[in-house]
């Protein structure tokens, strides 16, 4: 899909909502999304007949390269500049306003090009997994594997890791954002590592769980049979429509039926694309909408502190209705170092 079909579709879903009104752009992925300019410092302010792109001089050989359809602004006065410029365009008073919810939304669907660089993302992040796997061993530490992943995703064509890589071994796999440490991998430690390779841009997501030098204990075994049987059972109920809240609380009533819902510290997942948590959030509460082509995470985890936690994730897609895995990886607690 083009640029000039993307602001079709935003200009559309405005329209349908009665929302149409200049609208202002200042978010990087937004901007990237809409123009094709990544930059650290830019504006865009979208009219039914116009769109204007506002950046400074060190991304004007950037801009200039894009096939836009759009009015380019070169100015070290960003925001400023790109009112003006607009003002002078439409010739109406008002200030633009933000309508960060519906360019959410139109982000949302993704088009052909996306879905395309996401399972590329999601590809180099799986086969990085999978190579890793056989280099872990005890007396590693957390700082290490993670670095280790990242030049592995490398290898393969990542142009950068998707979010700071989680690794966390032992009783630090019970805290569900751990960040790496220099602590040692321990024969019997839960390791759990949530990761994720960047192409083009596009994210990817993935979470597997392991157990280190050791046969699994029988509470880590029950641990990961019920983050698993609650990952399926939010896999079968995708479809067209579904809520955010209805899809999370098919993962959630499932572990309170096991006693074990106060052990799920997070929601079931968020979209991913250019951002790694983007429209729609699959948490409790949330209205957000299951649309063809939308691209989302399922992530049940459950974490006992001072001794464990486990997190399953894949990067998921609705495509012609049906959910299609593109981090499909070994889910088992395998053994590993």
């Amino acid at each position: 899909m083009s640029m000039e079909d993307r602001r079709q579709r935003l200009l559309a879903l405005l329209d349908d909502e009665n929302e149409i009104a200049p609208l202002l752009l200042d978010q990087p992925a937004d901007i990237r999304w809409l123009t094709g300019l990544n930059s650290s410092n830019a504006v865009a302010i979208l009219s039914p007949s116009h769109l204007v792109l506002a950046t400074d001089n060190r991304y004007a050989a950037q801009a200039r390269a894009l096939d836009g359809n759009f009015e380019l602004v070169i100015d070290s006065k960003v925001r400023e500049a790109a009112f003006e410029r607009f003002t002078e365009l439409v010739q109406v008073a008002p200030e633009p306003v933000a309508q960060p919810e519906a360019v959410a939304r139109a982000r949302a669907i993704k088009d052909d090009d996306e879905l395309v660089l996401i399972r590329q993302a999601c590809e180099i992040s799986v086969e990085g997994l999978t190579n890793l796997l056989p280099q872990i061993r005890i007396g590693l530490t957390e700082v290490e594997l993670a670095r280790m992943l990242e030049l592995e995703m490398a290898k393969l064509g990542a142009e950068d890791r998707a979010f700071a890589t989680i690794v966390a071994a032992g009783p630090n796999s019970a805290i569900p954002h751990h960040a790496p440490t220099s602590s040692k991998l321990l024969a019997g430690d839960l390791l759990k590592i949530d990761f994720g390779a960047r192409v083009d841009g596009y994210n990817a997501d993935c979470t597997r769980s392991f157990i280190v030098g050791a046969e699994p204990e029988d509470w880590q075994l029950e641990l990961h049979a019920q983050v698993l049987s609650a990952s399926e059972a939010a896999k079968r109920a995708v479809r067209p429509g579904l809520i955010g809240a209805e899809l999370d609380a098919v993962a959630r009533d499932y572990l309170l039926g096991q006693d074990v819902a106060d052990q799920f510290l997070h929601g079931l997942g968020h979209g991913v694309g250019l951002d790694i948590h983007e429209y729609p959030f699959l948490i409790p509460n949330s209205v957000d909408v299951l649309e063809e082509r939308s691209v989302f995470t399922i992530e049940p985890g459950l974490y006992v502190e001072g001794s464990g936690g486990i997190r399953i994730e894949d990067t998921c897609a609705l495509i012609d209705g049906e959910l299609v895995i593109f981090t499909d990886v070994d889910r088992s607690l395998k053994r590993v170092g």
